[in-house]
């Protein structure tokens, strides 16, 4: 298969999986995606950002899944990739990605150090669906509770409680 046959059917794949995803049909979400990993770790290996990026979101539904070991190692594979080619956003993204396995865990200070990876100035907001990129350690507020996710606002913060709330402990810090 040609290079750019499977870029533009994993491509296919990673779109359909996010539209499954949303619809929150994870494990319709979870075989799309595979089989984008799949086509890029073929076509165009396990060092390109692309294939990184297939992993991350493979990542991101093995965290809505809660099999948090699988979402640990593609995340893993993702942050490698990522760092390496200075990929300064999608890298945050995936240190963000990856301390939220660690906050489903429980463990908050683990999640903490991940997040603090990026420091001082290639964080992400602990809202996956804030609009900002990377921000430098001074722009953001930590949850004053369990001071282990970091945002770069009030109204992100709110956003995300719903979801933050469960793993949230004073005792963290």
């Amino acid at each position: 298969m040609a290079v750019t046959t499977a870029l533009h059917e994993s491509s296919y794949m990673n779109s359909q999986a996010f539209k499954f995803r949303e619809e929150g049909n994870y494990p319709e979400a979870e075989r799309h995606q595979l089989l984008a990993v799949q086509l890029c770790e073929r076509a165009i290996g396990p060092n390109s950002t692309t294939t990184a990026t297939s992993w991350n979101n493979l990542g991101e539904v093995y965290i809505l899944m809660d099999r948090l070991d699988d979402a640990e190692k593609y995340l893993r594979k993702a942050l490698k990739v990522r760092e390496a080619s200075n990929e300064v956003f999608d890298a945050s993204v995936s240190r963000e990605n990856l301390a939220r396995v660690y906050e489903c865990r429980g463990d908050l200070q683990e999640a903490r150090a991940i997040r603090w990876l990026g420091a001082p100035d290639k964080i992400a907001c602990g809202n996956y669906k804030c609009i900002r990129e990377t921000l430098k350690r001074k722009e953001l507020m930590k949850c004053g509770n369990c001071k282990s996710i970091f945002y770069c606002s009030a109204p992100c913060q709110k956003v995300d409680w719903k979801r933050h709330k469960k793993y949230c402990r004073k005792d963290a810090a």
